[in-house]
């Protein structure tokens, strides 16, 4: 019996010795090992960021612009909080709020889309308009221009101009591809560019009279 005593009193002195052992840092290490660190979304972060490549491709920050722009600060915030959050200790590490902007600003490109798809029905609506317009404009500086042409009193400016004349082409070519590729976005966006810019070089060319 008393034997029986002196083990229960070693183990109870050996528990207590390995508990006096225990600190905590050591439970910080074995809380570590068991439940492993926050992990960042770097996943969302990725795919959010392609899907913004999408939409900057169909013109969504020309077309609904506030949205864009909520949903990219939205996104941008959320970058920098993961970065924050991975100079920290380990420990201390949580990326629950660039979870939550990172789903908010992917609920905005989602409504983003709906936008989109309502306004891909107006522009191709406008379409063969633009395009028409586009073509009258870009004649009328062409033929505009050749009236300059071998005059040395304006010849050093002309330089620039025809620079001008042909970034103007290669806009209409590109419309002119996206038009045929059905994205009619796109099209409308530089055939809009090529009227504007075209009356630009009109009002310079007037200049040179």
């Amino acid at each position: 019996m008393f034997r029986e005593k002196d083990e229960l009193r070693t183990k109870g002195f050996e528990w207590d010795h390995i508990m006096n052992k225990i600190t905590p840092l050591t439970i910080c290490i074995v809380v570590l090992l068991l439940s492993g660190c926050a992990e960042p979304p770097d996943k969302a972060s990725t795919d959010l960021s392609a899907r913004f490549d999408n939409v900057v491709k169909q013109r969504l920050d020309r077309y609904l612009p506030e949205i864009y722009a909520e949903a990219k600060d939205s996104f941008d915030a959320a970058t920098a909080e993961i970065s924050a959050q991975s100079e920290k200790f380990a420990l201390t590490r949580s990326y629950g709020r660039a979870e939550m902007l990172l789903a908010f600003s992917d609920s905005l490109l989602s409504a983003a889309d709906d936008s989109l798809d309502a306004l891909r029905v107006i522009y191709a609506a406008k379409l063969e308009e633009l395009k028409l317009a586009a073509e009258e404009a870009s004649k009328n500086v062409f033929a505009s221009a050749k009236k300059f042409e071998n005059i040395d009193a304006v010849e050093e400016r002309m330089v620039v101009i025809r620079g001008k004349l042909v970034s103007l082409h290669v806009q209409m070519a590109k419309a002119n591809t996206e038009a045929i590729s059905g994205l009619p976005l796109n099209a409308c966006f530089d055939y809009e560019n090529v009227i504007h810019g075209a009356a630009a070089i009109e009002a310079e060319l007037k200049t040179l009279k």
